[in-house]
């Protein structure tokens, strides 16, 4: 646990695979450094600093945890395990990678995941909610959980994607209450994206793909699309 001062990792391997970061206050600085960890947590009212440089941080994330500070650099933040990770904090200076390879991670927050490419893949699960936007470019090829709750999912409130969504595989987002704006181009390739939930969604700019492509909808809730559709 790290409740002040700055923390600097020297060399890549330092933390067991099970162990849990808990940046309470002052830094953690990754250093450009590769490291493993069971959880990653931190309560400081957004003080703390969680500065990747260039390196590789992934985290099992075996239960659920909230990280209320900021993220920086331009390294990779990867989550796997079926836990969630609440991130609560804006986070505009990291413009780096997010790698959501299963488990959940929920933003509440303006750019709380920056402004780099996320990509969403085999069970993980992307939860917003709050009245958030998130200005990240996404790469999704994947339905969700296990209860396929979607790629990404809105949680609740009126929130925005942004950046351009691609579909790199049969991919789903969810809405489940209020709305979900995606305000950048999103590009189906070859690929299906299957848009549900109780709540609505509505892509504001255009949907591209091929004749291989396809756009279904479930759920009560309303498909808008204001943006030109070449599918």
């Amino acid at each position: 646990s790290i409740t002040g001062g700055m923390l600097v990792d020297k060399v890549s391997g330092q933390f067991s695979s099970t162990s849990n970061l808990a940046i309470n206050g002052g830094e953690f600085n990754l250093s450009g450094k590769t490291e493993s960890i069971g959880n990653l947590s931190g309560s400081s009212g957004g003080s703390a600093i969680l500065a990747l440089g260039s390196g590789t941080l992934t985290t099992s994330q075996s239960s659920t945890t909230a990280f209320d500070g900021t993220i920086t650099g331009t390294g990779t933040l990867a989550m796997q395990g079926t836990g969630e990770l609440n991130l609560t904090g804006s986070s505009s200076a990291f413009t780096g990678k997010v790698n959501l390879s299963n488990g959940t991670i929920n933003a509440s927050a303006n750019t709380a995941t920056g402004t780099g490419t996320f990509t969403v893949s085999n069970l993980g699960n992307l939860q917003v909610q709050g009245g958030v936007t998130l200005s990240n470019n996404f790469n999704v090829s994947n339905t969700g959980g296990a209860t396929n709750n979607g790629a990404i999912e809105n949680v609740s409130g009126t929130n925005t994607i942004s950046g351009t969504v691609t579909v790199s595989g049969s991919s789903r987002i969810q809405s489940d209450s209020g709305t979900l704006t995606v305000s950048g181009t999103t590009a189906l390739g070859g690929n299906t994206l299957n848009v549900g939930g109780g709540g609505n969604t509505t892509f504001a700019a255009a949907i591209t793909g091929t004749s291989a492509s396809s756009l279904t909808k479930d759920g009560s809730g309303t498909l808008s699309k204001i943006g030109r559709a070449h599918v």
